[in-house]
């Protein structure tokens, strides 16, 4: 992908981010994060050439590998951790990351304070929400999400920003709306300090995600377009 493709790729979501907004009644601003799991550094670099500035892992290997980049040794390029991270590959995410979206678990944030304690450091992340009860396996209920960032927040090294869910699977994107409602809700209700990111909405729903009050949408193929195999 040249810079220009990108470019003309980038122009078009972000016209529509903006015209989301509109709908919405909203005067605020959304950040666009790319997700570039299994993009290579080249297209990364395109991508910031035409001005994207948040791009997000999935997995820790990955995530390593092109936070070690010399290409990618960008000013202001911020990298996202937005996976399922395992207990044993925080220390490959703290530090590095700017937000890490997927805390799915007290354990987890242990393991993560422990590591940015370390660090000298405090490490922002968000709580991952369940908001399919049938396929979700992991997150926080709904309905658990107050007392979790309470705990959560507490723990020495973490700073709670928010929270991250992802639409039932399968679902189209006006059939997302209530998921996302949901979660609004839930956001909403949490300490100020708590409520900096609302990370929801993907390509293929992140305009009724933003309808309903995201703050940061996560797109892959709608910016990047067909990925490569992944070799890392």
């Amino acid at each position: 992908m040249s810079d220009t493709e990108f470019g003309e790729a980038g122009v078009q979501v972000q016209e529509r981010i903006a015209a989301a907004l509109s709908r919405a009644g909203r005067t605020d601003t959304v950040t666009l994060l790319g997700v570039t799991k299994m993009v290579s550094a080249e297209r990364i670099l395109a991508a910031y050439r035409a001005g994207l500035r948040d791009f997000g892992e999935n997995y820790a290997q990955e995530f390593r590998a092109k936070t070690s980049d010399s290409m990618l040794e960008l000013p202001d390029l911020r990298w996202h951790f937005i996976g399922h991270l395992q207990t044993n590959k925080v220390k490959e995410v703290v530090g590095k990351a700017e937000l890490i979206h997927s805390v799915e678990s007290v354990k987890l944030a242990q393991e993560i304070g422990k590591r940015a304690v370390t660090l000298g450091i405090v490490a922002p992340i968000l709580l991952e929400i369940k908001l399919d009860s049938v396929e979700a396996k992991t997150g926080f209920s709904p309905q658990q999400a107050g007392d979790a960032a309470a705990e959560i927040g507490s723990i020495a090294g973490i700073a709670v920003r928010g929270l991250m869910g992802l639409a039932p699977y399968g679902t189209e994107p006006e059939q997302a709306r209530p998921a996302f409602r949901t979660l609004y809700s839930v956001y909403s209700h949490l300490p100020a300090a708590q409520r900096q990111v609302l990370s929801m909405g993907m390509t293929g729903d992140y305009e009724i995600a933003i309808e309903e009050g995201s703050t940061l949408v996560r797109l892959g193929t709608g910016l990047f377009g067909k990925r490569a195999p992944r070799t890392i």
